[in-house]
């Protein structure tokens, strides 16, 4: 009977703590301060906390080192996907840093993930408005390719801004990461407060959850930037020609051109292509080869070459540009006008 009695007064506690946890442990201290609700969220996840239990002190500065832990920190940034041939150390990367110093893991992992901090950084050094907005984009960049609305945000103390964070201020103000005052002034060499770090990383947090699923591919990398293609067109009908691509010299016979598809734009025939490595395992010579792949044509259409991550990398091929035109059918001998008929240089 006593046990169950003390069971009971142990669930009645259990209950009662998750009950006012929250008030318990909230900070007394932002009340009146804007973005109250954002800390308290950051402070439940674990990624801020105050001076004390109940005290934030949202009008303090923030050092570098305080700065970029918040933002490595909030932003996940680490280097789980990353080799080394040996351990980094925060001292490879930073003269004023120690090893065995609190925020040395968050500012080298800062500095892997490619935040832009400086060698001589300063760890105690205050951050101002612009330079935390800077490092938290950076961060947000690694995060991935984000479509961005182009425009401009005007703010009155713009000669005030290093032009080297210009680009980052804009970001955050677009995205409505970080906001100019009533009079449209962002004050970017002031310090920056804990409490508008701590808002601007909540909204940061929440921009990349929210774009997770838009952001934009990289772009394929360009494997064979000098290689040769060119193409023949040869009368299969009156009113059909197969055209025939040739990778010239390519580098073994395992490789291979692919014809990715082709799009009709009015009187133009546009060929994509791609260029292919041996499949992985495959043995073959390291041969200099001629390479081939053929499609067909109706003969009223003027054919030309697009590789395939050209036209992704420069954002899509322009058959109006006369410099990305790689020759035109000839009806009556059915071979390229074109001097050289090679495209993908």
């Amino acid at each position: 009977m006593m046990k169950f009695k003390w069971s009971a007064v142990l669930t009645f506690l259990l209950v009662f703590t998750l009950m006012t946890g929250g008030s318990a442990l909230a900070f007394s201290d932002i009340n009146d301060t804007v973005g109250k609700e954002d800390i308290m969220a950051l402070k439940d996840k674990g990624i801020i906390s105050g001076i004390s239990d109940t005290i934030f002190a949202p009008n303090g500065k923030l050092s570098y080192a305080q700065g970029i832990t918040l933002i490595t920190k909030g932003l996940n940034l680490n280097i789980n996907a990353m080799s080394f041939f040996k351990e980094p150390k925060a001292s490879d990367f930073f003269t004023k840093v120690s090893d065995k110093a609190w925020y040395a893991q968050s500012l080298m992992f800062a500095q892997l993930n490619g935040l832009t901090l400086p060698k001589d950084l300063d760890p105690n050094k205050l951050m101002t408005r612009e330079e935390f907005t800077n490092y938290l984009i950076e961060g947000i960049n690694t995060t991935g390719d984000y479509p961005m609305i182009m425009m401009y945000a005007v703010i009155n103390d713009e000669k005030d801004v290093n032009t080297l964070y210009m680009n980052s201020i804009q970001q955050a103000l677009i995205t409505k990461i970080a906001s100019a005052d009533k009079d449209q002034n962002f004050y970017p060499k002031r310090a920056i407060t804990r409490a508008e770090a701590a808002v601007m990383l909540a909204k940061a947090i929440e921009f990349v959850e929210t774009n997770k699923n838009n952001v934009i591919p990289p772009a394929p990398v360009n494997e064979f930037p000098n290689a040769e293609v060119s193409y023949t067109a040869t009368p299969v009908t009156s009113a059909v020609y197969q055209v025939d691509l040739t990778w010239k010299q390519a580098p073994s016979p395992g490789h291979s051109i692919k014809i990715e598809r082709i799009e009709f734009q009015g009187k133009q025939a546009l060929i994509f292509y791609s260029l292919q490595k041996p499949v992985e395992g495959s043995m073959s010579a390291q041969v200099l080869t001629d390479l081939k792949a053929s499609t067909y044509v109706d003969s009223t259409y003027e054919v030309q070459l697009v590789r395939s991550e050209d036209a992704v990398v420069t954002g899509g091929f322009d058959p109006m540009d006369p410099t990305q035109s790689t020759g035109i059918i000839n009806p009556e001998t059915g071979t390229s006008q074109s001097s050289e008929g090679s495209a993908g240089q």
